[in-house]
This record gives structure tokens, C-alpha cells and sequence, in this order.
């Protein structure tokens, strides 16, 4: 009987234990947890609203000029993005042509209908090769950057010009050059984005 009693308490102590222990782990991670929520409480919040951004600049090298695309600074620690760049091959077109408007204009008009009707499906063709889900203010903030540097993008593709046999004597084939230079390049752009974005300006 008393070997009974001895056997029941040690179990009871033991159970005792466990449990007390059980307690000190589950203290431990809610100790934890409200350090993580006061570390997010703490960062300044990114919404939209009448708050101004002072965007850092994510740039891709492209012959002489930068395309920028607009980043919000609001990053966590250790989340810091370099500048980088991107390797594109020198045009050699005919100089004659940067003085004819109508050559310069339907290159400008290709690009933003490009911007229009098909920039927003390779951002998400690019969102899901990287799986990196972004908000819609993103992807339209992205297309806008790029937008407004085109006609200021177009001279530094136009100024790399040298005499090219087989090329100067037909524009149509110039200008289908230059335009598939410049959208591989804002493909490149958009890609970069998506691959250097903070984890924390991703889509949950």
C-alpha cells in the first residue's frame, strides 16, 4: 500500500514538472511575441493617405540614360537596396534618323502603347516567375515611373548611332530595333523591381 502512495506521488510530482515547464515555455514565447509587436508597432506605417514619400531611387543602367523606377524608403533592418545594373548591347543606327520627327514620334508612340495595353501583364508574368505578389499601387507606380522618362529615354538610345551597313537604308527595320531594345530593357526594369523590393512592400 505505502509503495502504492510513493508510486502515485512520484507520478503526480512529475506530471507537476511537466507542466510547470510547459507554463515557462509558453511564457517565453508570448515574451517574444509582444517584442515582435512592439518592434512592428514602432516602424513608421507605409498607407496611403496625405502622407509624402520621399522616394529612393531603384535605378537600371541602359546605355547612357537611367531608368528609375520610385521605392518607398520604409524598409526593415537589413532590407537595404544597392544600386545595380543591367547590361544592354550598343545600337548602331543611322544619326540621320534622330532628325526626322515622324521616325522619333512612332517609336514614342510604340512604347507607350506598350506602357498601356501590355506593361501590366509582364509585371505579373514577373510577380509570378519571382512569387512576389505586389499591391496594385505597385505595379501602377511602376508603369508611371517608366512612362515618364520615355521621351527622354529615346535620345540616349538614338545617340549611340554609328553607320551600320544593311540597317541605315531601312527605318521600318531601325525602328523595329530600337523598339524591342527599349521594351527588353523596361522588362528588365520591372524585374529588378520585383527582385529587390523589401519583403515587407509584398502582397500577403
Amino acid at each position: 500500500m505505502n509503495q502504492d502512495i510513493y508510486t502515485y506521488l512520484h507520478q503526480l510530482q512529475q506530471a507537476l514538472q511537466i507542466q510547470q515547464q510547459t507554463i515557462l515555455n509558453l511564457e517565453e514565447q508570448v515574451r517574444l511575441l509582444q517584442e515582435e509587436l512592439n518592434e512592428l508597432k514602432s516602424r513608421p506605417s507605409s498607407s496611403i493617405g496625405k502622407v509624402e514619400y520621399k522616394f529612393d531611387q531603384l535605378k537600371v543602367e541602359n546605355l547612357n540614360g537611367t531608368l528609375n523606377i520610385g521605392l518607398n524608403p520604409f524598409s526593415t533592418k537589413g532590407q537595404q537596396i544597392e544600386d545595380f545594373q543591367v547590361d544592354t548591347e550598343t545600337l548602331k543606327v543611322n544619326p540621320e534618323t534622330e532628325t526626322n520627327p515622324d521616325f522619333y514620334q512612332g517609336i514614342l508612340q510604340e512604347m507607350h502603347r506598350y506602357l498601356d495595353e501590355e506593361a501590366y501583364s509582364r509585371i505579373l508574368h514577373f510577380e509570378q516567375e519571382e512569387r512576389t505578389p505586389l499591391d496594385e499601387m505597385y505595379r501602377q507606380m511602376m508603369v508611371d515611373d517608366i512612362k515618364k522618362q520615355m521621351e527622354h529615354r529615346l535620345p540616349y538610345y538614338l545617340s549611340q548611332v554609328q553607320s551600320y551597313e544593311g540597317i541605315s537604308s531601312d527605318p521600318d527595320y531601325l525602328r523595329d530595333v530600337i523598339i524591342q531594345a527599349m521594351k527588353q530593357d523596361i522588362d528588365k526594369a520591372f524585374l529588378s523591381f520585383i527582385q529587390h523590393i523589401p519583403g515587407n512592400f509584398r502582397k500577403e
